[in-house]
């Protein structure tokens, strides 16, 4: 997937419905859950983007590096 696609099929719909709630603070509980599970699909495609990117570079793949 090109990165274009990627932000204009993934990230952009998701950012562009959350964003409008989050700033004017109106996530309650339900809509948190909700939030924060479409913010795990999203950072699969995510994570899966940054594995493949990694793949082509020839490079070690840091997607699941933990901060120390």
């Amino acid at each position: 997937m090109q990165l274009k696609k990627l932000l204009d099929q993934k990230v952009r719909p998701f950012t562009a419905q959350w964003h409008p709630h989050m700033v004017a603070g109106h996530l309650n509980a339900a809509a948190r859950q909700c939030f924060r599970a479409e913010l795990r699909a999203l950072q699969r495609d995510l994570r899966n983007y940054t594995r493949l990117l990694a793949d082509m570079a020839a490079v070690e793949d840091l997607t699941d590096l933990t901060s120390v």
